[in-house]
């Protein structure tokens, strides 16, 4: 009776597609408390659904995963798409039911494929006011991206206080 009962249970797996993406392809250029804006350095548009989203704390602990379960989430060529935790009018994609919280200050953020890295950013320290984000005056690299420290000499990324939210899904100011 037992295997009755659960045999009535089995269902098909989820069909997750795999965005048809390489290494750099994407690149996370943005990072809110709220949001992480990814742009698209390719010449095709890019459906997201299926890519996600590696949170982990340099703190340690296991990592968060935000994977985008709707298709229809096309970043179109040069362009931007934002994953954020609300549904503000400049969120592409919610991503709440993944993970409801605040990112993390410091942590590492991963952007896969189908269980390829797409990107990834090291962020030290999210700002109060305002977002990180990669200069402006430059195409978003994921070559170039690696290290998300305003301090770091060097750096390509800065403090965006725009609106008090940076510029999700839009062109990033050039750093100073």
């Amino acid at each position: 009776m037992l295997a009755v009962a659960l045999s009535a249970c089995e269902r098909e797996p989820l069909d997750v597609p795999c965005p048809a993406v390489a290494p750099g392809d994407l690149a996370i250029s943005e990072v809110h408390e709220q949001y992480v804006e990814v742009f698209n350095a390719t010449a095709e548009p890019v459906d997201l659904a299926g890519a996600a989203v590696v949170l982990q704390s340099i703190m340690g602990g296991d990592p968060d995963r935000i994977l985008v379960r709707d298709r229809g989430v096309v970043v179109a060529p040069g362009g931007y798409a934002v994953l954020g935790r609300t549904d503000d009018a400049y969120v592409d994609y919610v991503y709440a039911v993944d993970f409801d919280d605040e990112l993390y200050d410091n942590a590492q953020i991963r952007l896969e494929a189908c269980g390829v890295e797409i990107d990834a950013v090291v962020v030290r320290g999210l700002p109060g006011d305002g977002s990180l984000a990669f200069d402006g005056a430059r195409d978003p690299s994921a070559a170039d991206n690696d290290d998300a420290d305003p301090a770091a000499t060097g750096s390509s990324w800065c403090v965006d206080t725009t609106g008090g939210l940076g510029s999700p899904g839009t062109r990033n100011p050039p750093c100073p």
